[in-house]
Formats: structure tokens, C-alpha cells, sequence
């Protein structure tokens, strides 16, 4: 339980942060006198804070058996477990204690009850490099999480060896029972994890449909419709059950069909990926002539992306899957950084190859003209993202913070549309609460809570959304003093 000196610090972090928010401040200009260490654009409201979890790198919004609405933060010092009735006004209810990393792309099951962690101990400070492998968290009661299973002997107190490396994991199936981890291919069953038991299958699920192994590997992702689709090289569509494939089950992945990325976004890593509307996909009757794909000519909205399809296919719903890739510690923003971009899967259950549609990635700095790679770390990439039913999505990029586009449903245009930016942050993680909140997670700040208004008149123009990518340069210096003095009080929270 929480003691009551953490719940005043972490209520007093809230506040802090709430009363903050409550100074105006616009997109233009870029660094707002207000609140010095705010870059957004006027459709983006910061609604606040809650910088307990410093060390933020990922998280899930949940609908839990007991009835209520969680976020589950998950970072350095462990998993947060946030009450989220009022989405405005996250508020602390169990913690796990649990130092690790990374902790990318943490899963949970379909009711909230269990989450999965990874870790590969990549960060260097301790005791990250004690605590790799794969770990089981019983979430049942959100208020008490407890580890209740894990490969890694040490954790587990049964010797002193380590858990293999996962950098991330994710559920082929509702429950949590199985667990599939990037970094080895392996397939985890977790079915007796109530008794600490994690049995390692010996099939593996990093299967192309030539029967060879894919490369690449950093995370997959299980659509509305239990569809997997790996980031991988190639990225693998998997029939993870019986309703894609009579042989397939968590078990047992198939591979269905897969696609490479274009040249300009070869290069880097396949990140993670969504795909949209997956309920409502009906599949084509290759026997119909009537029911074939027909493709049209398409121009870039932004000057940014790349067109990668001369003639695109004309997409049903289901049919667009959405992409990000990843060039991180990558001090300079050039044209072939990890971005974001729209492929076509139509037609994957009938073997044909998905296409990358089209790409957008960071704007191009120069170090003498704008200084955008003095502002630069981690960053000049995309991260992990959310995206809604109406195809907005909210994308973490490090150090270009929450970055908002909207994605066209029929063809894959990509439109920016929004930013909110710190000049101390380094953002990991979005997610879409409701249909206007956005929590982003961040490496530095812990957890920002956003609103967009999708209002096409607050929208900003061409000239802001160039201009906020390279910035931050100029916003740097004694705000950094600022930002910290107040999220090191709340660190008291969980050190006291």
C-alpha cells in the first residue's frame, strides 16, 4: 500500500503540474514567456504533469474486471498503476516495485488481470542488468500488483542465473497466456504462471513463409481482430488462431503473407505497427473481377513524406496498417530517419505480399543554419504511437516530443497536424485515453496528459509544423533548472 507521505508528494506532483497548465500559451511564438519549456501548437492543450515515474518508457490504458479505467505505467522503477475515472486526473493506486529495463511495449491481458514485462538490461545503471527476462505481474487486485512469475532465477530467488534478454514481448492471445518475445523468437507459455512456472516452447514464432527465420526483430502487435503482425525484416503478418488458419493457435503462429520497407526506410529498425479498423475487414472474392483491388494515382499532402506507390490500391477497412521505424541516438535529422508511414495489407489472407504506401520522416536540420542536432540525443525518429477509429494518431518522438497526424483511409496520405514538444523531455510512448486525451509517456518528464482538438481551424500552418521541428535548439538552457527542481520533489514520492 501507499503510504500516506508518497500519496500527499504524488497528489502535491499532480497539482503542481494542473495549476501550470492553467497558463495560456500559443504556437506561435514557439517558445511561449508563460511556460518556457512548452512548444505546442494551438490545438494541443497541456492539461499537466505527474512526474512520478522519471524513468517513463511505456504503459496501457485498461479496462479492468473489477469495472474501472487504469493506466499502467511502466518505467525504470517499475509499474504504476494510475486510476483514470476522471482521464484528466490520473491518480496513483498500487505500485510495483520492480527496477528494470527497457520495458518496451509492456502487455497486458484483454480484462486488465495480468501484464507481461521484458527485459533486456540495455540501461546502464543498476540493478537493470540483474533483472532481464521475461516477468509475469498479477494485476487481479490494481492496487496490489505482484510479480508472481518470471525465467529470471536470480528475480525469482531459485539461483543465480539471469533471464535471456527480451526487449519486448507481446500476447498472441486475449488472456495472456502466451507470450512472444522479439529479441530470441521464442515462444513463452505462460499458462501456469500462477505457480511461478514459464515453460520456453520449442517452436519458435519468427517464421517467414519460405520457412526461414526473419531478422530485425523489435516488437509485434495483436490487432481487435487477433491478427498478429511482427516488426520485423521482413514484417510478418501470423495467424495466431483457428479463425485465420485451422492450424494456427498461440501455440503455433503460420505466417500469411509479409513485405519489405522501401529503400529510404530500409535502413532502419521496424518498430511497431497498427492495424486500423481490423473489425470491420471482409475479405475479397479473388473468383469476382468486381471484387479486385483498383488503384488511383495519389499526391503527398505534406512536403515531408515520400511517396513510395505511383498507382495505390484503393483500400477497404482493414486494409491499412500503420508503421513507425526507429534511428535513435541519431544526433541529426536527415530524410531516411525513422518515421512514419502507411502500408497496404489487402489481400494478405490470400498470400500477396504487403506494401509500404507512403513515408514521412523528420524535418531535415543543418548544424550551422538552425542547430536542430545540438537539440538532438536519442532522437531524429519516430517511436511508439496510437491511433483512433477516425485515424488520428499520436506518436512519441524523443526529443520532438507528441507529435499528431491524420492518416488517409482509403489511399494512406499522412497529414501532420499537431505537436506538443518539451525542450527537457524525451517523449517514449502515446496513448489515446479518449478521443481528445493523450497520454505520452516520457523518459524524463513521466507522464504528460494532452487534449487535441480535432478542429481543422486551430490547426497549424505548414510554416509552424517546419519550424517545430528544429526548435528546441534555441529553448534550451535555464528552463531545464526549472523543470527539474519540481519533478525532483516528487521523486520523494517513491524514494521516501
Amino acid at each position: 500500500m501507499l503510504q500516506s507521505r508518497p500519496r500527499f508528494l504524488m497528489a502535491l506532483c499532480l497539482v503542481v503540474g494542473l495549476l501550470a497548465a492553467t497558463v495560456p500559451a500559443g504556437a506561435l511564438p514557439l517558445v511561449p514567456t508563460e511556460v518556457p519549456w512548452l512548444i505546442k501548437s494551438d490545438n494541443v492543450a497541456w492539461h499537466g504533469n505527474v512526474p512520478v515515474d522519471y524513468a517513463g518508457v511505456g504503459g496501457r490504458v485498461v479496462d479492468h474486471a473489477n469495472g474501472g479505467t487504469y493506466f499502467y505505467l511502466n518505467g525504470g522503477r517499475g509499474v504504476t498503476v494510475y486510476d483514470i475515472a476522471d482521464p484528466l486526473t490520473p491518480i496513483p493506486v498500487g505500485v510495483l516495485e520492480f527496477a528494470s529495463s527497457q520495458g518496451e511495449n509492456f502487455v497486458v491481458s484483454e480484462d486488465g488481470t495480468r501484464g507481461v514485462l521484458a527485459a533486456d538490461g540495455f540501461l546502464p545503471f543498476l540493478p537493470n542488468y540483474a533483472t532481464t527476462g521475461v516477468h509475469v505481474i498479477d494485476f487481479s487486485d490494481p492496487t496490489d500488483p505482484n510479480l508472481i512469475a518470471t525465467t529470471n532465477s536470480l528475480v525469482a530467488g531459485r539461483g543465480t542465473g539471469l533471464g535471456t534478454s527480451e526487449h519486448t514481448v507481446m500476447c498472441p492471445d486475449v488472456e495472456c497466456m502466451y507470450a512472444y518475445g522479439s529479441s530470441t523468437g521464442n515462444i513463452y507459455d505462460l499458462t501456469d504462471a500462477e505457480n511461478g512456472v514459464i515453460t520456453v516452447l520449442e517452436k519458435k514464432w519468427n517464421v517467414g513463409i519460405d520457412g526461414t527465420a526473419v531478422g530485425g526483430r523489435h516488437a509485434l502487435n495483436r490487432d481487435a481482430s487477433g491478427l498478429v503482425i511482427a516488426d520485423s525484416k521482413p514484417r510478418v503478418v501470423l495467424a495466431v488462431s483457428s479463425d485465420w488458419h485451422p492450424q494456427a493457435s498461440p501455440a503455433n503462429p503460420i505466417p500469411l503473407a509479409q513485405g519489405r520497407a522501401a529503400d529510404v526506410d530500409a535502413g532502419n529498425v521496424s518498430h511497431n505497427n497498427m492495424r486500423t479498423l481490423a473489425e470491420e475487414w471482409t475479405a475479397r472474392d479473388a473468383a469476382d473481377p468486381s471484387d479486385a483491388i483498383v488503384t488511383q494515382a495519389v499526391d503527398v499532402i505534406d512536403e515531408r513524406s515520400t511517396s513510395l506507390v505511383d498507382e495505390r490500391p484503393v483500400l477497404r477497412p482493414g486494409e491499412l496498417m500503420i508503421g513507425t521505424s526507429e534511428s535513435n541516438i541519431n544526433p541529426r535529422c536527415s530524410g531516411s530517419n525513422g518515421g512514419i508511414s502507411t502500408w497496404s495489407i489487402a489481400n494478405f489472407d490470400q498470400g500477396k505480399d504487403i506494401q509500404q504506401l507512403e513515408y514521412f520522416a523528420p524535418f531535415n536540420g543543418t548544424y550551422v543554419d538552425n542547430g536542430a542536432p545540438a537539440a538532438q540525443w536519442a532522437g531524429c525518429s519516430a517511436h511508439w504511437f496510437d491511433v483512433t477509429d477516425d485515424l488520428y494518431v499520436a506518436a512519441a518522438w524523443y526529443e520532438h516530443g507528441t507529435r499528431f497526424f491524420h492518416i488517409g483511409a482509403e489511399t494512406g496520405t499522412i497529414e501532420e497536424v499537431g505537436y506538443f514538444q518539451s525542450v527537457n523531455g524525451i517523449s517514449a510512448s502515446s496513448y489515446w485515453v479518449t478521443d481528445e486525451v493523450v497520454y505520452t509517456v516520457d523518459g524524463v518528464r513521466g507522464l504528460d496528459i494532452l487534449v487535441f482538438d480535432r478542429d481543422a481551424d486551430a490547426r497549424p500552418s505548414t510554416a509552424d509544423l517546419a519550424d517545430s521541428w528544429i526548435v528546441t535548439a534555441n529553448a534550451a538552457g535555464e528552463t531545464f533548472e526549472l523543470a527539474q527542481q519540481w519533478r525532483t520533489y516528487c521523486r520523494l514520492a517513491v524514494t521516501d
